[in-house]
């Protein structure tokens, strides 16, 4: 009995959740929840402790994760939704949500909240399917999502993105296949086809000139010659070449953390066969000045960041980069 009790208070330590392993159980809560848990947890920013805000949504933690989380986010100073968020709505999935709101809304620059919903099939959506929830279950949980709007209120293409920028909460972020079958099915949209992959590599380009931006620089067209020495930090040979996976290592440097399918996307719009190898690879000096012409052209970018990358952490508390790069491009 003494040998338990003095390793009682070392196993209830070790059993404290990290802060990555917070977020990850606070995500795993809100994908239980439904389609409607960010904008539950939205809805309770107002409380005035992390405890209520977190009770409010539906969503518990032990008191010492609460208190690790608190500091944690007084040390970033984001709020907690933001943070959330972020971590699953990348260039590839803002790309699908702009495909299907193109698709629902056409060349409107708003509709109503009836005419999204006529346009969601819940019966096909996976958690109907296999008896998770009902058709009514899952379309009231789609209506809470966007709260407070009602059936004929209206909605806008970036108030669309937003809302399902919390609806990615529920998928896994390290792969988009779910969430793509989710609209592709619900919305009846296919995402396969070059215009799609055209949109994917412009916001995933603008993605990670703002992670240069973010990270590196506060003054705007510094970010060329960083990038450059990130891809010769991982040629040692100085050839001026890399592969497929030093070409995600340079970029991974600066944050720009890339899905499979972004990543591969991106490297092929940019590589080379290379006959005596058998293999493809990118000439990163050829490669940094298109990326730099391209993502410096004024409306390739502000229409890019303007799609739903001002949402970011870092430009919504670190200074708003991202803004004042929009705003000085078009002068």
């Amino acid at each position: 009995a003494q040998v338990i009790f003095l390793f009682a208070p070392v196993m209830a330590v070790m059993a404290l959740r990290n802060v990555p392993e917070i977020f990850t159980e606070l995500q795993h809560q809100m994908q239980a929840r439904g389609l409607h848990a960010a904008s539950l947890l939205a809805q309770a920013q107002g409380a005035p402790s992390l405890e209520m805000q977190l009770s409010d949504a539906g969503l518990f933690l032990s008191a010492p994760e609460v208190q690790r989380l608190q500091k944690y986010l007084a040390e970033v100073d984001v709020p907690l939704l933001t943070l959330i968020l972020d971590r699953n709505f990348g260039p590839t999935r803002q790309a699908m949500v702009q495909q299907v709101w193109d698709a629902v809304a056409g060349s409107q620059p708003s509709v109503t909240l009836r005419t999204i919903m006529n346009q969601f099939n819940s019966a096909v959506h996976d958690k109907v399917r296999f008896g998770a929830k009902t058709v009514d279950q899952l379309d009231r949980e789609m209506v809470m999502a966007f709260h407070p709007r009602g059936p004929e209120d209206t909605v806008t293409g970036e108030e669309f993105m937003g809302v399902f920028r919390g609806i990615s909460v529920g998928y896994t972020p390290e792969v988009d296949g779910d969430f793509e079958m989710m609209l592709t099915n619900c919305f009846s949209v296919a995402m396969a086809n070059a215009a799609f992959e055209d949109m994917l590599v412009v916001k995933t380009e603008a993605a990670i000139r703002l992670k240069l931006l973010e990270k590196n620089t506060r003054s705007y067209g510094s970010e060329k010659g960083v990038l450059l020495k990130s891809f010769k930090s991982v040629d040692p040979f100085a050839c001026g070449f890399v592969d497929e996976a030093g070409f995600a290592k340079a970029l991974s440097l600066h944050g720009a953390f890339l899905t499979a399918s972004e990543l591969r996307l991106l490297y092929q719009r940019y590589a080379a066969e290379d006959e005596a190898a058998g293999t493809t690879c990118v000439n990163y000096i050829e490669f940094v000045e298109q990326f730099w012409e391209r993502t410096s052209d004024v409306e390739y970018f502000a229409t890019s960041y303007e799609a739903g990358f001002k949402k970011s952490a870092m430009m919504d508390t670190k200074g708003a980069y991202g803004t004042n790069l929009v705003a000085s491009l078009r002068g």
